[in-house]
């Protein structure tokens, strides 16, 4: 069974704890894994913020129904489905790779999944930018004002 991590803010922190590590072993990466750490904190950050927003999940390592690709995160945050992608240079670095990543991201957009792509050195140079960045999407998505 793939491990999620399910919150909302009735979630006592050491239940998201022993739910948000399994998920970080997940991880392809260590991009990969800061990644999942920092959107965790900005679902813990939503909760903080706005209680009401309801049950937020991150899905490590998810593969949607009927499509041949398997996303880093996915984040259900209401009726939103939102894909999380770490995007390192030796996998993403090439033309074909540019090309088949905008197809992928059309694909997941005709069913309803919109995608975040973040390149690992980002993640590793500004981890606070794609914490707040993932905040605002989770409010976004539950009708919130960032």
């Amino acid at each position: 069974m793939t491990p999620k991590l399910s919150a909302s803010a009735l979630t006592p922190i050491g239940e998201f704890g022993d739910q948000l590590w399994p998920c970080l072993e997940c991880a392809e990466s260590t991009p990969e894994g800061e990644l999942g750490l920092r959107l965790a904190t900005g679902i813990l950050h939503a909760l903080c913020v706005a209680p009401s927003i309801g049950t937020v999940e991150l899905l490590p390592q998810y593969q949607p129904a009927g499509l041949p690709y398997r996303l880093d995160y996915l984040m259900v945050a209401g009726e939103k489905r939102i894909a999380f992608e770490c995007d390192g240079l030796a996998y993403h670095g090439s033309q074909e790779a540019f090309a088949r990543d905008r197809k992928r991201d059309r694909d997941l957009a005709d069913a309803g999944i919109e995608t975040y792509r973040f390149t690992a050195a980002e993640i590793s140079a500004s981890p606070v930018m794609v914490q707040r960045q993932a905040y605002e999407v989770i409010m976004r998505a539950c009708g919130k004002q960032p």
